[in-house]
């Protein structure tokens, strides 16, 4: 589980008072600035700082360097953080320099860290924004998942980190910027919270209750639909999916009031498959564990949901999850079923296991009660989307261009990025049923793209955007990101086109 930390901002000369060590980001290359915190510890140091890079041990790549300063006046340690060259200098590249020094910190056990803003360098594309790069990467890269370890000891983790600022700007300013930072990533290890938490333990009941804590933290306006309420509705795909498991489902709404009384809302839809067996159409039985990961969309609307209340941000939100276990019970539903949909059209099931698109047909069809100035789904949607883009980007569907371009831009300033992909109408065809208005699986070929097309008529009378983030929602190895497990994709990139949505 994620540890909040302290994040302040501090002036003055570095003291031992400052903590275990004090991590200076540098630039590559022999004219690259330094900064003032890099020549104040120099300076103290007698030049060792210089001696370092001159002697060639440490080259201001991605790499980290410690020295030890043998002094009392000071931290026992100068970590010379690698940021690459300045010219070449994106947020990006900064992230990864933060979890690198996260890590660091962690293997010295370090439980107070002082870090140095990046100096400021010609070429360099917003040093501030640079510098809350490293910090939020910094706090990412301290999340670790260990509630369910029993045996071994929790380790050293750090507490708190002040930032040395490299201008004159009021620090009341700066610790307003941090706050941000601190809020999004905060809200971010929610949604990996979420993500690794076993299927045992995190069922459409318990996801609901996340909410509800979500809710009452943020002011937020709860409601929760169980089967027969969903049912009542007319959310019939939404309950076929639920009824093969023993736990209920849970229709997960938020109801954020930032804005003005009377502003179009802005709706964030999730996928909350807690567990995917794929039902009667019965997935193989290697890697089914991940699925666990098949909420990891709602887990980032959560998330998002979360930040935006922090933040105070002035738009009115709306949150939907359509949250069910899919299970193959006696009464589970059955490839050849005709299913009738809160929407109005008609699903025949071709397979079992293309149900998260089944349950957001149901969702996005709620949405529409809600007059929204526009809708984005964020669902672990296929294997497909995988296949195309691997991990390093989201699949974003949508024949609206201003959604479109509003969230290529979100993906684009915060890292969560996006690959637009085609929905012509030679795929909208493959989508239709001989029995019933749509069914729910076309075979292999372009199946993230039919998924979208499946969606489009749910998502009827308002602007809508579908993102795949079945490739980047989870991590099977330790990234330069982040650690083995769920990422908490989305997060970011939601609360941005919520904070720059324009009517």
């Amino acid at each position: 589980m994620h540890t909040s930390l302290i994040v302040k901002v501090v002036t003055g000369r570095p003291q031992s008072s400052w903590g275990e060590a004090v991590a200076v980001p540098v630039w590559k290359g022999k004219g690259a600035p330094r900064g003032t915190l890099f020549t104040t510890l120099d300076k103290a140091l007698k030049g060792a700082l210089t001696e370092v890079l001159a002697l060639g041990g440490f080259n201001g790549g991605d790499d980290i360097k410690t020295v030890y300063t043998r002094s009392k006046a000071m931290p026992a340690r100068v970590l010379l953080v690698g940021m690459g060259e300045a010219k070449s200098a994106d947020p990006a590249r900064a992230r990864k320099a933060g979890v690198r020094l996260a890590r660091a910190a962690h293997d010295m056990k370090l439980k107070k860290l002082t870090l140095g803003a990046t100096p400021e360098a010609r070429g360099t594309a917003g040093t501030h924004a640079l510098t809350g790069s490293l910090v939020e990467g910094l706090l990412y890269g301290t999340y670790r998942f260990d509630d369910f370890k029993t045996k071994e000891p929790r380790p050293v983790t750090l507490r708190q980190v002040q930032i040395v600022p490299e201008d004159t700007t009021p620090v009341r300013q700066h610790q307003d910027a941090l706050n941000r930072i601190n809020a999004i990533v905060d809200a971010t290890q929610l949604a990996r919270d979420l993500g690794n938490r076993p299927c045992n333990d995190l069922v459409p009941t318990t996801l609901a209750q996340a909410a509800r804590q979500v809710a009452a933290e943020g002011g937020l306006k709860v409601t929760v639909l169980d089967y027969k309420k969903a049912e009542a509705a007319g959310m019939h795909a939404f309950c076929a999916v639920a009824k093969g498991s023993a736990e209920p489902p849970a229709f997960i709404v938020l109801e954020y009031h930032g804005g003005k009384e009377n502003e179009a809302p802005i709706v964030l839809v999730g996928k909350g498959l807690t567990f995917d067996t794929g039902g009667i159409s019965l997935k193989p039985a290697e890697n089914m564990d991940h699925m666990k990961f098949d909420m990891c969309g709602a887990a980032a609307v959560l998330g998002a949901m979360k930040a935006i209340a922090a933040l105070k941000v002035p738009k009115n939100v709306v949150m939907l999850i359509p949250s069910v276990e899919n299970m193959p019970g006696g009464r589970a539903y059955k490839p050849g079923d005709v299913l009738k949909t809160l929407g109005g059209p008609t699903i025949e099931v071709r397979n079992t296991d293309a149900e998260g698109r089944v349950v957001l047909a149901d969702a996005l069809a709620y949405a529409k009660q809600f007059k929204p100035a526009g809708v984005v789904d964020l669902a672990t949607l296929t294997g497909a989307c995988v296949v195309a883009l691997g991990s390093e980007c989201a699949g974003l569907f949508s024949p609206n261009e201003m959604m479109a371009s509003r969230l290529s831009a979100a993906g684009e300033a915060t890292g969560d990025r996006l690959w637009r992909m085609p929905m012509w109408d030679e795929y909208r065809e493959l989508v239709k049923s001989d029995v019933a208005d749509v069914r729910n699986s076309t075979g292999r070929a372009a199946g993230a793209v039919t998924a979208a097309c499946f969606l489009e008529p749910f998502a009827d009378g308002y602007p809508w955007a579908h993102i795949d983030i079945a490739g980047p929602a989870y991590n099977e190895h330790t990234t330069p990101y982040g650690p083995k497990g769920a990422t908490g994709f989305g997060v970011r990139l939601l609360v941005n086109l919520v904070e720059n949505w324009k009517a």
